[in-house]
This record gives structure tokens, sequence and C-alpha cells, in this order.
């Protein structure tokens, strides 16, 4: 797409240049007609949201989604930003970033804090400047695409406020974005955006840290503030259509035609590139969101965790039977505390969101036991080893009740 651009303004600026050797010619005049500032700098407050996963169930245990945007220990984290952007013509930009800020996010076991450092290099696409008539005040909608290192420093912790995990890395990352200003002259602009971007580092959002694959995904919106260096005599690049008379001067209507024609067709290629791009991003999210977690992964790398290893058991609607493929789970719990006297565990029943907290309430308190009994009854735990808990619904959404039938069972070193 960028290569079929260029070629573009390869033609455009050829075009110029040779024409231009001949300025008092009737027949073929083509020759750039005003002077123009091209280089911005900016100021943006920016909001870097982690995004969440999506689920597949299988025969493994599925797993619920990432973060809860609703929950108490969430945070909206405002970040700062400074951007440079080189206008190479009225439609094709450059820029290079720097964004220092924050995240943070939870998850049903825990809560994550992260610094973040962000430099970043890109083109930035005008589509408001494929036009041949300018308006003020300007509105100029925009894509961006991307790509960047993102350095991070990530801490998670347990809900009672104990430290569980730490990543301190670096990582590279690809995004996309779309984006408005609103230019209040030839020099001031303000501008929105909002950038999906893809982390290639599966420990970003310090909830898995399974580093050896996968990727973190987060957005970041922004708002902000932009001044256009250069002389007040000469207008401004980024708000110039390209195709407008003060861009370029045309006294043959012949080539005139000719170079509309060739412009709509290579502007009407770009935007179906720029559509092929969006739906295979799009289609690259829904398989990153249709990615089951490897969450034992999660358990394996901790440094000074004392959880040792976590299952699940999940029930049918209105159920607390215990099928006997959740059976094997929980004799692969038993095994893992028959082999290690001190680990103790702990059982928390879960309901969904559908009938009254009363009937709820003591559904969940079913599950739990029914795990317990089967520990105690059949494979022989003591249950002065084992704790039960309860809690309602953590994962939202009605496509996703099925994930709090379910009883979760926690294995762990209890603290000395």
């Amino acid at each position: 797409m960028i290569q079929k651009y260029f070629s573009l303004l390869f033609a455009l600026l050829t075009s110029s240049f040779v024409l231009a050797q001949n300025p008092h010619s009737n027949e073929n005049t083509f020759q750039v007609k005003e002077r123009y500032n091209w280089l911005t700098v900016g100021l943006e407050v920016a909001h870097f949201a982690d995004l969440p996963k999506g689920l597949i169930g299988n025969d493994r245990d599925p797993l619920d989604l990432a973060f809860s945007f609703s929950h108490e220990k969430s945070r909206f984290d405002i970040g700062t930003g400074v951007y440079v952007e080189a206008q190479l013509s009225p439609i094709i930009g450059v820029q290079g970033s720097f964004h220092l800020g924050s995240s943070s996010g939870v998850n049903d076991r825990a809560y994550y804090e992260s610094s973040i450092k962000r430099y970043h290099a890109g083109a930035v696409f005008s589509f408001t400047n494929m036009t041949t008539k300018k308006a003020d005040p300007y509105v100029n909608i925009f894509a961006t695409a991307g790509i960047g290192i993102i350095s991070y420093d990530a801490q998670q912790f347990f809900f009672s406020g104990a430290k569980n995990m730490a990543r301190k890395a670096v990582a590279s990352q690809i995004d996309l974005g779309v984006g408005a200003r609103y230019h209040f002259s030839e020099k001031i602009r303000i501008e929105f955006s909002s950038t999906y971007n893809v982390v290639w580092d599966n420990g970003f959002d310090g909830d898995k840290f399974n580093y050896a694959d996968g990727q973190d995904q987060y957005l970041k919106t922004a708002l902000g503030i932009a001044y256009t260096l250069g002389s007040s005599k000469y207008l401004s690049l980024h708000k110039t259509p390209v195709l407008s008379r003060k861009y370029i001067t045309l006294d043959n209507d012949k080539l005139k035609n000719e170079l509309q024609d060739y412009v709509d067709e290579k502007v009407k290629k770009l935007e179906d590139d720029i559509d092929g791009l969006h739906n295979k991003t799009d289609a690259l999210a829904d398989r990153m969101d249709n990615l089951e977690d490897q969450f034992n992964k999660f358990v394996e790398k901790f440094e000074n965790g004392q959880v040792k290893y976590f299952r699940n058991v999940f029930f049918a609607f209105d159920k607390y039977y215990i099928t006997r493929l959740y059976q094997k789970n929980v004799f692969e719990v038993s095994q893992i505390l028959k082999k290690n006297p001190k680990y103790h565990i702990d059982i928390t029943g879960v309901t969904d969101v559908y009938g009254p907290e009363s009937y709820n309430t003591k559904l969940r308190v079913k599950r739990a036991q029914a795990v317990k009994e089967l520990l105690v009854n059949k494979f022989g735990i003591h249950e002065n080893r084992i704790t039960l808990n309860t809690q309602k619904e953590k994962v939202q959404g009605k496509p996703y009740q099925h994930l709090n039938r379910r009883s979760s069972m926690l294995v762990y070193l209890p603290k000395k």
C-alpha cells in the first residue's frame, strides 16, 4: 500500500520538476504554486487500556476474561506524550513519538499495576486531503500505522495487597489507529486519536507470565494539541488538499483531466488497500481473542508467590454434581496434595447471574462442598487442609456465564 502511494507521489514530483522547466508554455505547465510549512510538534494526554482476551472452550478448562473494567481495583490511568510529525505531502506524513504513562487491570485472582515507556514511529494517512476543496475551520480525518518499542515494569498483587509477581521487560509492537484533527489556524490544531496495539510479549499486562509465546493487546486513546513550525507567511501542508489550486497550478485542461483520472484510480486502490488492511487487522484480533490461555504456565514461573497449582471444576446450569471429566481435575489436585503434605487447598464456589441471590448463595456453598467431599471421602485428603469460600459471578456478559458455574481449586503453601 505504501509502495503504491509513493509511486503516485513520485509521479507528481517528477511531473512538477519536468514541466516547471517550461513555465511559459501554454500547453504543458504544471508547477507548485505555494511554499508550505511541513513540520509539527505536539503534546498529548493518553490513556492506556488493557484489552481483555476472548475464550475458547474445549476439553481444557476455559478461563475467565483477563480483566474487569468495573472492579474496585481498576483505575483510569493517564499518561503524557510528545511527538514530531513531518508532512511529506498533503496525504502522507511520518511521525515519531514518546509516551510515559501507566496501566492497570484486574482478573479474578489478582490485580496489576504497570509503568510504561512507549517509543513509536509510523505513518499518518490523511483521508480528508484527498479532495480538491478546502474549508475553514478545517477538520481532518486520518489513519495511522506504525511500529514501536514498549518498556514496562509490571507488578501483580493479590487482593490482600501482597505482592505476587513482577515483570520488567522491553518488547516490540505494531499498531493501527484512526483519529480526527480540528485546525484552528494554519499553525494550531487539536486532535483525538485511538490506536489498537499488539505487544509481542505475554507479560505486559501482569496477568499471565508466559513469555515463550503469545501477545498482549492494549488501546491507546489520546487527546492532544499541536503547533506547526515555520513562517506565518506560508500555508500548512497538513491542511491542504492534494488537488487544490493552492497546492498545484494546471494550465492545460487535458493534462489536468488525465492527472485527475490517474489520481482517482490510485486513490481508489489506496482506499481498497486500507480496507483490506483493516479486514486483516480484524481477523488477527478475532484470532487472538479466541486463543485458549494455557493457565498452568501462569503458575510455573512464580518468583515469590505461594500459589502452587490451580484447577477449575465446571458444573451444568443449576447443578452441583461433578461429572467424570472434572473428577479427573479433582484427582490431579489430590495427588499434588498427597505428594506435598504441607500444601493446603482453598475451594471457591461460584454461580452465574441468573436466579435470586438467596438461591445462588446456597448453590455456591453446595458446589464448593461437593469438591471438598470428593477430596475427603474418595481421595483421602484430610479436611483440616481444606478451606471453603464463595463469591458472586466474576465474568461479565451473558455469552460467558457458563464460566461462572464452577468451583475453583487453588493449592497453596501457607505462610509460616
